[in-house]
C-alpha cells in the first residue's frame, strides 16, 4: 500500500465537483504513485463520491487498494443518521463492495465512527462474516478518540482511521505496538 493516500470525500459527492474532475484527479493521483484511494456511500446522494471513484479506478492500469466505511448513511433531507447494526453493516458493505470492485473483495471496510458500545459481539462477527463471504479483506474503525481505543481491544480490526495529533498520542503508540495499521 502506498504511504499516501488519496481521499474521494465529500466535496467529490456534489456538484461543485464534476464527474470528470474527480476521475482526472485519482488518474494524476495514480500517476505520482498513490495507490490507496478512500471514500464512502455517505458522500454526496445515492453514493455519488463511490461511484465517481469506481469509474476513475476502471481506467487504472494497474492494482490499487480501495477503502471504504460503514455506520453511517444519509437520511431523508440529506441529514446524516448511524446504523451499525448487522443488517444495516452487512447491506452497506455490500453494496459499496459492488459499486466499487463488482466479483472482488474490498480491500478495506472502516466502520464510521462507532462508539465503544456499538462494537459489540454482533457486528463483530458480522464483520467476520462479511471476511469469510469474500465480501471484504480486512477491517478498521475510523474515529477521533475512545472507539479507537475500544477498536484497539478487538483483534478483527487492523487498521485504524484518525487525525494525528497529540491527543492520539497514546492510541496511535498502542497501534503500533500491536501492528495495528494506521490511516
Amino acid at each position: 500500500m502506498s504511504t499516501l493516500g488519496f481521499g474521494v470525500s465529500g466535496p467529490h459527492g456534489t456538484r461543485f465537483v464534476r464527474s470528470a474532475d474527480t476521475v482526472r484527479l485519482v488518474n494524476e493521483a495514480y500517476a505520482l504513485g498513490v495507490r490507496l484511494f478512500d471514500t464512502a456511500p455517505f458522500y454526496g446522494p445515492e453514493a455519488r463520491a463511490e461511484g465517481r471513484l469506481a469509474r476513475a479506478l476502471a481506467a487504472l492500469p494497474g492494482p490499487v487498494t480501495v477503502s471504504t466505511k460503514v455506520g453511517t448513511r444519509r437520511l431523508a433531507g440529506g441529514r446524516m443518521g448511524k446504523d451499525f447494526s448487522p443488517e444495516g453493516i452487512s447491506a452497506q458493505a455490500r453494496a459499496s463492495r459492488d459499486r466499487l470492485c463488482p466479483g472482488k473483495a474490498l480491500d478495506l471496510l472502516f466502520l464510521h465512527g462507532p462508539t465503544p458500545n456499538q462494537l459489540t459481539p454482533a457486528v463483530v462477527a458480522t464483520l467476520r462474516g462479511l471476511q469469510d463471504a469474500g465480501v471484504v479483506r480486512e477491517l478498521g474503525v475510523a474515529g477521533r478518540g475512545t472507539e479507537l481505543q475500544a477498536a484497539l481491544t478487538e483483534p478483527a480490526f487492523a487498521w485504524l482511521m484518525c487525525p494525528v495529533g497529540p491527543s492520539l498520542a497514546v492510541v496511535l503508540a498502542k497501534a503500533a505496538d500491536q501492528g495495528v495499521g494506521v490511516l
